[in-house]
């Protein structure tokens, strides 16, 4: 959905990681960066501005480590796998945030651990299949980023609009769990990846 934005968010990343790239920061470290930002999250879910900094610095993290190892010309195999890895972990963290702040209740928290998993890992075992997975599916990470933001940004505002925002959240993860499964189907049924 925000690949139709990728250009505009290109030039925002470019601008915000000149500083890392003209300081030849390892990509990796980007990527290891955000996962404590999202540990750190957690530690501080109840201080509600320092929280989101540090959801805020995750999702930044996110974006930065990829733009940065491009720049460099660092794009590795192993950064890939690492940057993959530990948006596993952040998907979860976030998730648990979520539920710290009372957004979400157990079976909430079930469901969405277990659908942002089955996002990734769709991706991840239809690529192994040669199929091309790129841009397939309502809610990439960056929008599933966005709405979890958004969600325990007006927490303090309206636990019900939260809960709201959740349940959204929830929907479109099962609908492209759902789409990743039919374009896979689709694809090896008609023989091209």
């Amino acid at each position: 959905m925000l690949n139709r934005l990728k250009g505009r968010l290109q030039s925002a990343f470019a601008i915000l990681a000149k500083p890392l790239v003209r300081a030849r920061v390892d990509p990796n470290l980007i990527t290891v960066f955000g996962l404590v930002s999202g540990m750190l999250a957690v530690c501080f879910y109840e201080i509600y501005p320092l929280m989101l900094l540090f959801v805020l610095l995750m999702a930044l993290s996110d974006g930065l480590d990829g733009y940065v190892a491009r720049a460099l010309n660092k794009a590795t195999s192993f950064g890939a796998f690492l940057d993959s890895t530990i948006d596993r972990a952040e998907d979860m963290l976030l998730i648990y945030l979520l539920y710290l702040v009372g957004a979400v209740n157990v079976p909430e928290l079930a469901a969405m651990s277990t659908g942002a998993f089955l996002v990734s890992y769709t991706r991840s075992r239809a690529e192994t299949l040669g199929v091309h997975m790129a841009g397939v599916g309502l809610a990439e990470r960056a929008e599933r980023l966005i709405l979890t933001f958004v969600a325990l940004a007006v927490y303090p505002l309206s636990a019900e609009l939260a809960h709201a925002v959740c349940l959204i959240l929830l929907l479109i993860i099962v609908v492209t769990v759902i789409q990743r499964i039919l374009h896979v189907y689709r694809t090896l049924a008609g023989g091209s990846t």
